[in-house]
């Protein structure tokens, strides 16, 4: 799985990460498991196409010492499908500048 990993978190920013995903994110059914929405803008031509698929999310996984954002965009509709795919470079750097804002945000160092 392609991912987005942030290794050596504090117990401190652990729990703002929590807090600050389970007030601005889609939980998932798991423990510490989130879903950032995309917005349709940088969503690609097949995911345009596929509006009974949308919205699409990447998946968060907050760990103990970690926190680790797969860069598979998906749908919450349906397993299998041609708009599931890993982001492109452009919804990667998305991804990354989100993430990154959201430890700004919360005065997270790393």
């Amino acid at each position: 799985m392609r991912q987005y990993l942030i290794d050596e978190l504090r117990v401190e920013d652990q729990d703002k990460l929590r807090d600050y995903f389970k007030k601005n994110s889609k939980e998932s059914g798991f423990d510490d498991i989130f879903w950032i929405e995309l917005p349709n803008e940088i969503l690609n031509s097949i995911q345009k196409d596929h509006t009974d698929c949308m919205p699409f999310y990447v998946a968060v996984d907050l760990e103990e010492t970690f926190i680790s954002i797969e860069l598979l965009i998906r749908t919450r509709k349906s397993m299998r499908c041609e708009c599931i795919s890993y982001a492109d470079n452009n919804q990667r750097d998305w991804i990354l500048e989100h993430i990154d804002s959201i430890f700004n945000k919360l005065s997270i160092i790393y």
